[in-house]
C-alpha cells in the first residue's frame, strides 16, 4: 500500500492544472442520480502544458445538502446550486481545485 500510495503522490506532485474538458455545469432533479466519473471528462496538465496520461484524482461536492453522493451516484437532495469540487488527492500537489456547477431543480 506504501508503493501505491507513493507512486500516486509522485504523480500528483506533476499536475500544475486540472482542465475539465466538459460539461460546463450538471442539471439533476431531487432525487436523480447520476455517474459523475463517466460524465465528467477532465485531464491534469503540467505548467508546460503537457497532458498528463493519468493522476489521483478526488471529486467532492461543496454542499452536501444540495446533492450528495450515494451508490448510484451523484444524486440530488434539494433545489439549489453547489459545485463539484475537483482536486490532486496528494499533500504535496500545488495545483488549484477545478469546479464543475451543480444545479439540482425540483
Amino acid at each position: 500500500m506504501l508503493a501505491f500510495t507513493r507512486r500516486f503522490d509522485s504523480l500528483a506532485a506533476l499536475v500544475d492544472t486540472i482542465v475539465v474538458l466538459s460539461p460546463d455545469s450538471i442539471v439533476l432533479h431531487v432525487g436523480e442520480a447520476i455517474e459523475v466519473p463517466s460524465l465528467v471528462q477532465k485531464e491534469a496538465r503540467r505548467a508546460s502544458g503537457e497532458v498528463l496520461p493519468t493522476y489521483a484524482g478526488f471529486e467532492d461536492i461543496e454542499d452536501r445538502s444540495v446533492a450528495t453522493f450515494t451508490q448510484a451516484g451523484m444524486a440530488g437532495v434539494k433545489p439549489g446550486r453547489t459545485r463539484l469540487v475537483l482536486t490532486v488527492m496528494s499533500r504535496h500537489a500545488h495545483a488549484p481545485p477545478s469546479y464543475v456547477l451543480v444545479v439540482v431543480i425540483p
